[in-house]
């Protein structure tokens, strides 16, 4: 299976969300943290704006790769399209689309954690974002037939809509 180098270290975010209900009074408190890994360090940022920036800077530096991988490997009738974070291998046949492979642009990892006291609980949801160093593809035989077909209608979509854009700007 193929598999294609992004990026030269770990990057991910992490936001945590705090709830805090304190016993004595019923007062919740909602605190949100938002990290950012560079593959150096971990830094919290405070300003929204800047984490905007620095996931919109990631995401765009993944187009990019996705457009280099796509012009050296996406060859008639083998095309590629990321759809929600994963990148699909997909072959035509007939007008058909044949899906091959796919592979995770994202893992996201969840924990939930709880601290109780005698007067408060809190609540800890981690979320984790990484950004795959590497795009390894892998078969796609172990999706559901569902999930295939869902897919599948999705790029038949897509392929059908540029389709109709390039004959209108021709």
């Amino acid at each position: 299976m193929t598999s294609y180098k992004v990026f030269d270290k770990d990057i991910y975010t992490e936001t945590d969300e705090i709830v805090t209900i304190n016993l004595k009074t019923g007062e919740t408190n909602l605190e949100i943290k938002r990290y950012f890994y560079d593959g150096k360090e971990l830094k919290e940022i405070k300003d929204f704006q800047e984490y905007n920036l620095k996931t919109n800077e990631i995401s765009q530096k993944i187009q990019e790769e996705f457009a280099k991988f796509s012009s050296k490997y996406a060859k008639p009738p083998i095309g590629y399209m990321p759809i929600s974070g994963i990148i699909y291998e997909f072959m035509l046949n007939r007008n058909n689309v044949v899906l091959i492979a796919y592979a995770n642009i994202v893992k996201v990892e969840n924990e939930i954690s709880k601290e109780i006291t005698n007067d408060s609980i809190k609540i800890i949801v981690k979320s984790k974002t990484i950004f795959n160093k590497e795009w390894n593809f892998e078969s796609i035989q172990n999706l559901s037939p569902e999930i295939k077909d869902n897919i599948a209608k999705i790029i038949e979509k897509a392929l059908k809509s540029a389709m109709v854009m390039m004959k209108k700007n021709t």
